[in-house]
């Protein structure tokens, strides 16, 4: 539980909170033991449609504030599906490493009956980009995109709170290095380098594993909330997501 809730930071809705989006989507919810787990799936509303995103959000709050972001997708050509972790927002039970995998499973599996598996990009931010590397080496996907990765998460805790490891055996793990290990799947990774969450040296970390075609962008004085803000990072989604 401590470990949970020092990782974790959910914030609960209420089942009938409406979401004031500016997009049209539809609310989905997967049947788990404790309830339910979930989702907005969101359409574009361009008339030449590429794909979808299957999105993994941060450690925090809820889709409230994630299924924002859905517009930089959105307005590119794409649909998106985002869920919300156990404990998150309508979501029921609470998260562990195996549920969040699962629930990532799930959403995937949802998405192969509308979408073929070269159609989907996995896109995984600060502690999503776990969950979305595990996909990436389990299914076929068309890309891999993480914002804000880190190496693994018990690395993060080593750089920043090393007393914790003397303490506490992780109960999170969160390898990204060896998810992405000999993963033919593209790969696209965006950090700045004045993260204080998830030290920038963490995802560095990551590029011994990156194919050549793959890409890392370094994005001078960005901080762990506001890539989405450099011109630099809109420039190269839109690259990227062509």
């Amino acid at each position: 539980m401590l470990q949970r809730s020092f990782i974790l930071h959910p914030k609960k809705l209420d089942k009938t909170h409406v979401f004031k989006f500016d997009f049209e989507y539809e609310e989905k919810f997967f049947p788990i033991e404790e309830g339910d787990v979930h989702a907005i799936h969101a359409y574009t509303s361009n008339s030449d449609k590429k794909g979808v995103i299957l999105y993994f959000h941060g450690n925090a709050d809820n889709l409230d504030r994630w299924g924002k972001v859905s517009s930089d997708f959105l307005e590119r050509g794409y649909d998106v599906l985002m869920m919300d972790y156990r404990g998150f927002g309508k979501s029921d039970g609470k998260s562990t490493e195996e549920t969040m995998y699962e629930d990532a499973e799930t959403m995937y599996h949802e998405l192969i009956k509308e979408y073929a598996p070269s159609d989907i990009i996995v896109y995984g931010r600060s502690i999503g980009s776990g969950v979305a590397t595990q996909i990436a080496s389990r299914y076929k996907v068309k890309k891999l995109f993480l914002e804000t990765p880190f190496y693994s998460l018990e690395d993060v805790v080593k750089q920043k709170y090393p007393y914790v490891l003397l303490l506490f055996k992780l109960q999170f793990e969160f390898p990204n290095y060896s998810n992405i290990d000999s993963l033919e799947t593209p790969i696209h990774i965006f950090h700045g380098t004045k993260d204080r969450i998830v030290p920038y040296e963490s995802a560095e970390k990551l590029k011994s594993y990156l194919k050549d075609s793959d890409t890392f962008l370094t994005i001078e004085g960005a901080g762990h909330k506001n890539i989405g803000n450099f011109d630099s990072y809109q420039d190269e989604l839109s690259k990227l997501l062509d």
